[in-house]
Order: structure tokens, then C-alpha cells, then sequence
């Protein structure tokens, strides 16, 4: 997968919006605007706040990525609340 496909996809979210990245193992990451997403040919990193001055640190082989979409920010809201998802 072209990992240039991810910084569009993140760079056109709007406020109400998240982004997904669905792995080949089935594993699903979500991006949120106030995360930092970084790409180079070879890898996807993504950065996410855990709390200030804490982050958690994502890399991704852009070949390992089966789907990339956007969700709205209110279906991601939900499942979180059910506890559905692992961010």
C-alpha cells in the first residue's frame, strides 16, 4: 500500500472525522487529529498524547496496511464507550 495515501486521507480529516488503518493481521488503528502521523516510503509512524509529555509511538510497514478509510468521529465515540476498540 502506498503509505502516501495515509498523510491524505489524515491531512483531509475534518473535526468530525477519524481515520482508520486496518492491518493484514486484522488489527485496527485509529488516528485522531490531534495525533501526529509521520510518513516515508518505508514506514508509517504514528505518535499519539497518552498524557502530557507521554506519548505512545506507532510504526507501521505500509505494506502490512489491508484498508485505509475514515469513520465519523461519533461511531468511533460509540464503540470506544462500549469498549470495542483498543486505541
Amino acid at each position: 500500500m502506498n503509505s502516501g495515501l495515509v498523510r491524505e486521507l489524515f491531512e483531509g480529516l475534518d473535526d468530525d472525522e477519524v481515520l482508520r488503518i486496518e492491518l493484514i493481521n486484522g488489527n485496527k488503528i485509529y488516528c485522531l487529529l490531534s495525533d501526529n502521523v509521520f510518513v516515508a516510503p518505508a514506514i508509517v509512524k504514528i505518535m499519539k498524547t497518552i498524557k502530557k509529555g507521554k506519548y505512545q509511538i506507532i510504526m507501521i510497514d505500509p505494506n502490512a496496511i489491508a484498508v485505509i478509510c475514515t469513520m465519523s468521529r461519533e461511531t468511533y465515540d460509540l464503540k470506544l464507550q462500549r469498549g470495542e476498540l483498543y486505541v
